[in-house]
């Protein structure tokens, strides 16, 4: 019989304002149920990657966040054997892609992940698998999202809907959603030299 097989990926949503060379609570909490999952898993004997995105988007005090990921992850006492750092990203549409790689590597393991806002969720249930199918031609598994029961402000929850209808709308076509793949990575870039806190207020 085949060894079961899980990605387990954590989405987190930035830096702490007070503390930038950390993740915020929501981060750490979905960090926590991630963990005790991955530990489940493990006991039950399934082979886990606990993919870790390699976000280069930096905080105010220069800190990079897949750095600051990594640290955490091993805090809450991941393997290093397990843990998976993908290619390069700078928001959600190469987070996207980044997941899509790992998954067409590993076409068996199912995708579990951790989020910390629903209307995030929601938007990645469309955006992830657009990008799979339009940049690399590939349909991803099922996607199993665990969002936390986050009270975010209504300027998070109404980005995330609006992104998640334009998307809908875009994904039609490959070249509608490519243009809006391409202004979204272009938006995103500024992450990187400007500084970058957190997405969900």
């Amino acid at each position: 019989m085949a060894q079961k097989k899980v990605i387990i990926v954590w989405l987190a949503n930035g830096f702490d304002p007070t503390e930038p060379s950390r993740t915020d609570p929501l981060s750490q909490e979905a960090l926590a149920w991630a963990v005790r999952n991955y530990r489940r898993h493990v006991r039950d004997g399934t082979r886990v990657f606990f993919l870790l995105i390699k976000s280069i988007v930096r905080s105010a005090n220069n800190d990079v966040l897949h750095e600051v990921l990594y640290k955490e992850a091993l805090d809450a006492r991941v393997a290093p054997a397990d843990i998976v750092l993908s290619r390069e990203t700078t928001g959600s549409p190469t987070d996207g892609l980044a997941i899509a790689l790992v998954s067409r590597d590993h076409p068996d393991a199912k995708l579990e992940l951790y989020v910390c806002m629903k209307e995030a969720a929601d938007y990645f249930l469309v955006m992830y698998p657009a990008v799979a199918k339009h940049i690399i031609r590939y349909q991803m598994p099922l996607l199993d999202m665990r969002t936390l029961d986050t009270k975010a402000g209504i300027k998070s929850r109404f980005l995330y809907r609006a992104m998640r209808a334009v998307t809908q709308v875009a994904r039609m076509t490959k070249p509608t959603f490519r243009l809006w793949y391409n202004f979204l990575n272009w938006a995103y870039r500024r992450r990187v030299t400007h500084g970058f806190g957190r997405t969900i207020k």
